[in-house]
């Protein structure tokens, strides 16, 4: 039966890129891009469900596919998100702004860049997601696959890999 690495990416990518975009919820990619790789270990897992196999490749592959379908999620969302919160957005930076030693043209370049068209926002979220979930999504999805491989071991061998201790050990 092969594998169908769209579903499980694609579910994977959405959990991703909801989570990296809703306000407040996105602060949790602050730790180690929490949301990123939870959507790559997501996606392993999904993939892993339809036969309890799972190789390491595997898990990368539907780790990145998560990845790319995240950045796209987040980039939607995010654009649109902007496009209606802004104003929140921009008074707030302008008050932390306001309290640094920031020269005027430096605050001028700010400002034409964030007060922008919510597709240029969007498009540049795009680009630097695409990069940072590939790598850290994949990374999720080699974690979960190493985890079920040594599951799945357990659990057809009966051997537990962390109780056998080393015959060499004196």
């Amino acid at each position: 039966m092969k594998k169908n690495y769209l579903t499980s990416s694609l579910l994977g990518g959405v959990v991703l890129g909801l989570l990296s975009s809703i306000p407040y919820l996105n602060m949790g990619n602050l730790f180690c891009c929490m949301w990123v790789i939870g959507g790559g270990v997501l996606a392993a897992y999904l993939f892993w469900g339809e036969s309890k196999q799972i190789t390491s490749g595997q898990g990368a592959l539907v780790g990145f596919f998560a990845g790319l379908w995240g950045a796209l999620v987040s980039a939607v969302l995010g654009g649109i998100l902007w496009s209606f919160l802004s104003d929140t957005y921009m008074s707030k930076m302008y008050q932390a702004l306001s309290e640094q030693d920031i020269p005027a043209e430096s605050m001028e370049f700010l400002t034409s860049i964030f007060s922008g068209n919510p597709l240029l926002i969007a498009g540049v979220y795009l680009i630097s997601s695409l990069v940072a979930n590939s790598i850290f999504a994949t990374l999720g999805g080699l974690i979960c696959a190493a985890i079920l491989k040594k599951k799945n071991k357990v659990e057809h061998t009966g051997e537990n890999p962390i109780e056998k201790a080393p015959d060499d050990i004196v």
